[in-house]
């Protein structure tokens, strides 16, 4: 890093989760890489500067910052020019300014966001330098809002001919199901129809055949009375 304070500009600062206020920052083409005091103490805890301090850090940093020509003593043992080869080609990078070596602390930028390294966890075995942890993982790139856009049209789901076609036989399907169901259903009423014809016409033949009865009877009966009547009434013109 270059520069420590508040930093007033319209260019974008990537690093330092958009805080522009007593930060450590440094030009890059047209934006600006930055670390915040607090982002320095995480990385420490999180072992990052090896075995230093955030204060030791934050103090090497502004020593560096406002004594930019004095020699500071080290004991990193592996030439800085070898590590930043080695973090380009791990990262792949292609511009060498995407790695910045301050102090002992290596500043790797990617995708807007600040990998940073102790060069005491750097060390050179058979010649070839490598480092002694585990690399953190790139940072992913940020996703704009038209990607976004882009993916959710993508995803939205549109039928192909095939689907179509798939459809319009299920609804085939269901449209000849419905009209069987309803042909069916049409038959049931149809009989049931039919059969309460025929058990009225049973029933009114049924009455009709009372009927036909209480008049036979009827009749039987008048006769019967009739012929009383003339037997007695020739009883009576004998005597």
């Amino acid at each position: 890093m270059r520069h420590y304070g508040d930093l007033n500009t319209t260019l974008a600062v990537y690093g330092s989760n958009g805080e522009t206020k007593g930060i450590f920052y440094w030009l890059h083409g047209n934006h600006y890489h930055a670390i915040t005091i607090k982002q320095i103490i995480q990385n420490a805890k999180a072992g990052q500067y090896g075995d230093c301090t955030a204060k030791e850090i934050v103090s090497a940093l502004k020593y560096i910052i406002e004594n930019p020509n004095a020699e500071i003593e080290s004991k990193i043992t592996v030439d800085r020019q070898e590590v930043v080869k080695y973090l380009m080609k791990v990262y792949n990078l292609e511009d060498e300014t995407d790695v910045n070596i301050i102090g002992d602390i290596a500043y790797v930028y990617i995708n807007d966001e600040t990998l940073t390294f102790s060069l005491a966890d750097f060390e050179k075995v058979n010649g070839e330098i490598r480092y002694k942890k585990k690399l953190p993982e790139a940072p992913k790139k940020a996703v704009s809002d038209d990607e976004d856009y882009e993916d959710e049209e993508d995803n939205n789901y549109i039928p192909n001919f095939e689907d179509k076609k798939a459809d319009e036989n299920k609804d085939d399907k269901n449209s000849n199901k419905d009209k069987s169901l309803k042909s069916e259903e049409k038959n049931n009423i149809k009989e049931d129809s039919n059969k309460d014809i025929v058990e009225n016409k049973e029933l009114n033949n049924l009455d009709k055949k009372v009927e036909e009865k209480k008049v036979e009877e009827k009749s039987k009966t008048e006769n019967q009375k009739n012929q009383k009547k003339r037997k007695m009434r020739r009883n009576n013109i004998t005597i």
